[in-house]
């Protein structure tokens, strides 16, 4: 099984109690990039409690790895964001490590399941995770937006095969 990041991300929000997504009451968004949290944070009328905000990314590096094929590492990130109240630095500071401590708790699932897919062949991967870069894991607090706004950006590497393979029948020679 290959990782789904929609799909992981949408089963931490339903799962996990400080989000508890549903369609009637949405604690999951995909969004594009920072602009989008901008926009969100402005215009969707936030709800309360936290979001968990699913980044769409198809970003990748090739590595080398001396064989006849490539490796990909793909970037994946998401946001952890709340709305609150007040404007103090006090208030601000509060926000974000709440946020900070629910982007730990997804990170600790993320390491969990990594584990759970290690220990497995790749025929029986439950969570398409063993190839998870554990050290790659960052996170930074994003400034408040819109109406006292905030996020922390967590974001990560998964090793995959490339599929860049040199076909000589491609090209004419």
């Amino acid at each position: 099984m290959r990782y789904n990041h929609k799909t992981y991300t949408l089963d931490i929000a339903t799962k996990l109690k400080e989000l508890e997504h549903t369609t009637g009451n949405p604690h999951w968004h995909r969004v594009y990039g920072i602009a989008d949290i901008e926009e969100f944070a402005e215009n969707q009328g936030i709800t309360d409690g936290y979001q968990l905000l699913m980044e769409e990314n198809d970003d990748n590096r090739f590595i080398d790895n001396r064989s006849d094929n490539l490796i990909s590492r793909f970037f994946h990130a998401f946001y952890i964001s709340k709305s609150f109240e007040g404007g103090s630095p006090d208030d601000k500071e509060e926000a974000k490590e709440a946020c900070k401590t629910v982007a730990k708790k997804v990170i600790s699932k993320y390491l969990r399941d990594y584990k759970t897919d290690a220990a497995l062949p790749k025929s029986n991967w439950v969570y398409g995770l063993a190839q998870l870069e554990p050290e790659s894991f960052s996170m930074r607090t994003i400034p408040p937006m819109g109406d006292n706004y905030i996020s922390v950006y967590v974001s990560f590497t998964l090793l995959d095969t490339a599929d860049v393979v040199y076909d000589s029948g491609d090209w004419n020679e």
